[in-house]
């Protein structure tokens, strides 16, 4: 594989400082021959760990990871390193500099870069007093820590009074007599035990505690509750309905494709039907969407294109000019397929794709190397006639000068109506 860059350190090696910081400055050329969207990558040399060495970047810009480099052009990237956990001696590490349209197959390594790291200095700190000033303060914490502790334990404990079945009203005056505080208040519904009343406690009632500890109640209330009813089949606005009937609202709606349920139908629900949620709480729906149906076959075939011919995708056919592509040559080994007329192209790989995936696929002008276009390779496409298309190579194009064995699948455009008034006993034809 011929070299896109050329790789040159500034210097052959480096040493880093006392921390193990140091950095190498790099030099790439393009040698292409053609623009470049570049980025750049290390590999170490063992011992070396990959951790040494931080992200390649410019000298002004350290965020910028990819750049771009015209034909014969050199940019200088900075390799920061630092190795403050490497042992001394000396490392090696190599700079990938790849194509982003290709990272995996247009690439260059550059030749071994090297760093030193310098033995570290040896800091020996003064041996200090024991801190005996310590030892007497914890004991004296001790002592009166103890003191206090036997304090409370005698002269400042309070007996937790009965709250069960009292109002909070009532309980919150039992708790203020007894020298207690009030604490969290917390409400759950009941069935059997009327509004506002005391159904736990905690402390529990005849506990000894100290002082103005707090005491919590549950207090009972109506139960607050809403049973989520059952939306499967409704559409969204009775979905609506019947939740607003149930004590509860619509939440997140989203749709799913599916042939299985009406469209605009709910689908399915979540929490489910029968859960139990407070009043007012949110339940989700999935409507169901129909699936998207794509436009007819304009045309489709097996045809070929030679060596600086071109090819239109409209027709399925061979042409000088005028074409969706051209076949350019611009050496035995630098072969392109070039987009002409403003036809759009995107590699997908082996699998073969649909409309939908050609539709949304990132398409673009750029030629394409052909030592991409391996047989059973798929590439979509839309062509100068505003048509989208899929095909692959029936076989390796081969040597120059070679030939593209294609096989395409062209579909029709979408037809799209403007809408016409109705007026009533008039037959209406969309225009051609």
């Amino acid at each position: 594989m011929a070299s896109i860059v050329e790789i040159r350190a500034a210097t052959t090696s480096v040493v880093c400082d006392d921390s193990g910081v140091a950095q190498h400055v790099i030099n790439v050329h393009n040698v292409s021959g053609r623009r470049l969207r570049i980025g750049a990558r290390v590999h170490v040399d063992a011992p070396a760990e990959g951790g040494w060495i931080g992200k390649i970047h410019l000298p002004a810009n350290e965020r910028q990871q990819e750049w771009d480099l015209d034909p014969d052009k050199t940019i200088q990237l900075t390799v920061p390193i630092q190795a403050g956990d490497a042992s001394a001696g000396k490392y090696t590490f190599r700079v990938e500099v790849y194509s982003t349209d290709a990272p995996s197959e247009d690439y260059t390594t550059g030749d071994g870069i090297a760093f030193e790291v310098k033995e570290k200095p040896v800091v020996t700190e003064p041996k200090k007093p024991f801190p005996w000033w310590i030892i007497a303060v914890i004991l004296a914490v001790l002592v009166v820590g103890g003191v206090t502790w036997w304090a409370i334990a005698h002269f400042t404990k309070a007996t937790v009074p009965d709250l069960v079945g009292l109002s909070q009203t009532e309980a919150a005056d039992e708790i203020d007599a007894a020298g207690l505080t009030r604490g969290d208040i917390t409400r759950e519904a009941s069935e059997d035990v009327a509004p506002d009343i005391v159904l736990r406690q905690d402390p529990p009632a005849g506990e000894r505690v100290a002082k103005e500890s707090s005491v919590s109640i549950v207090v009972a209330e109506a139960d607050m509750t809403a049973t989520v009813p059952d939306l499967g089949g409704l559409t969204q606005a009775a979905a609506t309905a019947r939740l607003e009937a149930a004590g509860l609202k619509l939440g997140n709606v989203t749709t799913e494709v599916t042939t299985s349920t009406t469209a605009g139908t709910v689908l399915r629900q979540s929490p489910s039907s029968g859960t139990s949620l407070p009043r007012d709480s949110s339940v989700s729906v999935v409507l169901a969407k129909a699936a998207p149906v794509a436009p007819g076959i304009h045309k489709q075939g097996i045809f070929s294109v030679r060596q600086t011919w071109h090819g239109d995708l409209d027709s399925g056919a061979e042409t000088s000019s005028g074409a969706d592509f051209w076949f350019r040559a611009e050496t035995a080994t630098r072969r392109y397929l070039a987009p002409e007329n403003g036809a759009t192209f995107r590699v997908m790989g082996s699998g073969q794709p649909d409309y939908f995936a050609c539709k949304d696929a990132a398409l673009s002008a750029s030629v394409i190397d052909v030592t991409r276009l391996r047989a059973g390779t798929w590439v979509c496409a839309r062509t100068s006639e505003g048509r989208y298309a899929a095909f692959t190579f029936t076989a390796e194009i081969g040597a120059s000068p070679g030939v593209m064995r294609i096989r395409h699948v062209t579909w029709d455009k979408l037809l799209v109506l403007n809408p016409l008034p109705i007026q009533p006993g008039v037959i209406h034809i969309p225009p051609r």
